[in-house]
């Protein structure tokens, strides 16, 4: 009997270990979401660069990024393929 109490004991210890570690794990990400929304919001003069991959644009000052680098506007008609017409 005793060492189903203290098998269980365990348990539950174990069980609320995860649970508070996973409570300041997401804790820490909404902090760190919100520190990084007021620094992109404060930034009013955005400096762009171009990603490496060439995917995206990110700023040098703020590290906010912007997920298109060249919309179907500034391509040739040409270039734009039917998936990319009504966007």
């Amino acid at each position: 009997m005793a060492l189903a109490n203290i098998i269980t004991s365990v348990c539950l210890l174990s069980l609320g270990g995860v649970i508070v570690g996973a409570g300041l794990f997401r804790l820490n990400r909404l902090d760190r979401r919100r520190m990084d929304y007021a620094r992109q919001s404060a930034c009013r003069w955005h400096q762009w660069r171009v990603l490496e991959d060439g995917s995206a644009l990110t700023c040098s000052l703020c590290g906010k990024r912007w997920p298109r680098t060249n919309s179907p506007q500034d391509r040739d008609p040409e270039s734009i393929t039917s998936e990319n017409l009504f966007l």
